[in-house]
């Protein structure tokens, strides 16, 4: 369990520490705030993020993800200190299934009406009863610790700042819990307004139809990786066009609809069109 200020009420049940936001305005970090304005809703924001937060407390991997109510999670954004690949390898691994074995999801199911708290939550290797969960992403991966700050940002959205250590860091000490707790406000909102500026420039605004609307804005949401034309690719997609078809009103070869349908599949960690359909309709 994380508690190291008055304000933090824990909840047993779910292994999760409360974090009254509004009491905490003196916990606001200036340097911190300051370093990651210009990086929001940029590729570097990650980057930066870890960094700053590598001036204040030891880290190997950080990672942003976004959450729709009971639907598949997206990754928003992920850095490491150590091993990119080995931080992309274990995020593509957890939101293909083991992030159902998470305190998170059951924080999200139990924690309704709260928005007023962020939520943190401390996750050791050894804290881990599934050992496939265990396995696959904390053990092959070289993580030992992990602590998460969740702050539900709409009805059913939630976004969620992963910070891990590896075995050759070794657990978060005290002190470093409590650094993180306290920059914890800071980190959730800062992510948030970076998920939503991505959301904001994927849409066109061409779409007629209110419903397009809907598809263009939700799409937006969980793919917030996706590229230009890759986001264009999956709404042709999802309007029943063809490979050939798409090709022919993007005016590109069907080759290259084939090439950005699959790059969209990977970051959306599906693997067909049914489940793209499913993404949007969940």
């Amino acid at each position: 369990m994380i508690g190291y200020r008055r304000n933090i009420h824990s909840e047993p049940k779910l292994g999760v520490t409360a974090i009254d936001i509004s009491e905490m305005a003196a916990a606001f970090c200036a340097p911190l705030a300051i370093d990651l304005i210009e990086h929001l809703g940029e590729p570097t924001y990650a980057g930066r993020l870890t960094a700053s937060l590598a001036d204040t407390v030891d880290l190997a991997h950080v990672a942003i993800l976004a959450f729709f109510g009971e639907t598949r999670p997206s990754l928003l954004a992920t850095y490491s200190r150590l091993s990119p690949t080995i931080n992309q390898r274990t995020a593509s691994l957890y939101l293909g299934g083991y992030y159902v074995l998470d305190p998170i999801a059951r924080l999200r199911s139990q924690t309704a009406n709260r928005r007023e708290f962020l939520f943190a939550q401390r996750q050791r290797a050894e804290d881990i009863a599934d050992p496939a969960y265990r396995s696959f992403c904390y053990e092959r991966s070289g993580i030992v610790d992990r602590i998460s700050f969740s702050h539900r940002c709409g009805t059913e959205d939630w976004i969620a700042v992963n910070v891990y250590r590896d075995a050759s860091q070794g657990p978060f000490g005290a002190n470093d819990c409590a650094r993180l707790v306290a920059m914890a406000p800071l980190l959730t909102t800062s992510a948030i307004k970076h998920w939503r500026l991505i959301s904001d420039r994927r849409l066109t605004g061409k779409l007629p139809a209110a419903d397009g609307d809907v598809v263009e804005r939700r799409l937006a949401m969980v793919g917030p990786t996706l590229s230009k034309r890759e986001f264009e690719v999956c709404l042709e997609m999802l309007a029943g066009r063809t490979a050939k078809e798409i090709a022919r009103r993007l005016q590109i070869a069907p080759t290259s609809v084939v090439a950005h349908r699959q790059n969209a599949y990977t970051k959306l960690n599906i693997h067909d069109h049914k489940q793209l359909f499913s993404l949007m309709l969940a």
